[in-house]
């Protein structure tokens, strides 16, 4: 029979198969045979209601690590452009202009 791991929380850890549940029982504190809904993202079982509860993909996406985008050929020149501006401010009017 399946069997669905979880943490002291109530967090999915994985699917396990195991021929009875006191085999389980000895192996793990917190399991349940209730399916996880699908998809889900990040589920987590709440055992007063025996149910599973997740976030939407909108707030697993705001979790997610973001990955800096790479600057635009346009925005590096933009900047440099800045930048040599600045540079000849100084040079001809002596600093802040």
């Amino acid at each position: 029979m399946k069997y669905i791991i979880l943490d002291p929380d109530g967090n999915y850890i994985q699917d396990c198969y195991y021929v009875s549940e006191e085999q389980v029982k000895n192996e793990f504190e917190n399991y349940t045979t209730v399916e996880p809904p699908q998809p889900s993202y990040a589920p987590k079982f709440n055992k007063e209601k025996n149910e599973w509860e997740d976030i939407t993909y909108e707030e697993w996406l705001t979790k997610q690590p973001q990955q800096p985008r790479e600057k635009t050929k346009t925005e590096i020149l933009t900047e440099k452009l800045e930048m040599m501006q600045k540079a000849l401010d100084d040079l001809i009017l002596g600093g802040d202009a």
